[in-house]
């Protein structure tokens, strides 16, 4: 999970930089699309990200 977790940055960062400029670039029904699945992109990679860092501070406790 280490090596993913630039990669999880990476995806979560553009995903929200895409999101906040749809909605200057597009409009209707294309920009909604767009803002969904950005949306769940960052909110995936945010999850992943979140149950990485729990995994690593629980196995440093032990």
């Amino acid at each position: 999970m280490t090596a993913l977790k630039p990669l999880l940055w990476l995806v979560l960062s553009a995903a929200i930089i895409v999101n906040v400029s749809t909605s200057f670039a597009f409009d209707g029904v294309q920009q909604v699309l767009i803002s969904v699945g950005t949306g769940v992109a960052a909110i995936g990679s945010a999850a992943l990200l979140i149950a990485a860092h729990r995994s690593t501070r629980r196995r440093a406790r032990v």
